[in-house]
């Protein structure tokens, strides 16, 4: 990852750090209309901060590769590794991190588990709007992002 990047984490950190601060100053004074605004709108902005630095620290993890395999019996999928060849142990549920390849557009797309029925077929899907969210497939090209 660019170093410019991993530097953002810690400025994100401590920009965060200092407006939760005053976030909490501002808590002990008046309940204005105006007030009650600013609190929202830092409430939102530490909350985005928050996501933001959690999510460039996690693409700043090195990423494990392979290809998902449905156990049929649990009806859901393990990532078998690239490298070893070897299941992680562990199998995807509703909201795990997973990044997935296309081979259409040939690049990596980041998202997350859920299941659903639809079009008469229910499973496990990948939430990413830019590919349509399509249902896991064993086969299906995938990384994640483990220390």
């Amino acid at each position: 990852m660019n170093i410019h990047y991993l530097k953002a984490i810690d400025k994100l950190i401590f920009a965060k750090s200092d407006i939760e601060k005053l976030f909490e100053q501002g808590q002990e004074v008046g309940k204005s209309f105006e007030d009650k605004e600013a609190y929202y709108i830092l409430e939102n902005i530490i909350e985005k901060m928050d996501t933001a630095a959690f999510r460039l620290k996690r693409l700043s993890l090195p990423s494990i590769e392979g290809k998902l395999q449905e156990d049929c019996e649990r009806k859901k999928f393990e990532l078998i590794r690239q490298d070893t060849g070897k299941g992680l142990g562990w199998f995807f549920s509703c909201g795990d991190y997973l990044e997935v390849f296309d081979p259409e557009t040939d690049e990596w797309y980041s998202g997350r588990v859920e299941h659903t029925t639809r079009d008469s077929t229910t499973g496990y899907y990948f939430v990413n709007n830019e590919i349509g969210n399509p249902f896991l497939y064993t086969g299906m090209r995938v990384r994640i992002r483990k220390e």
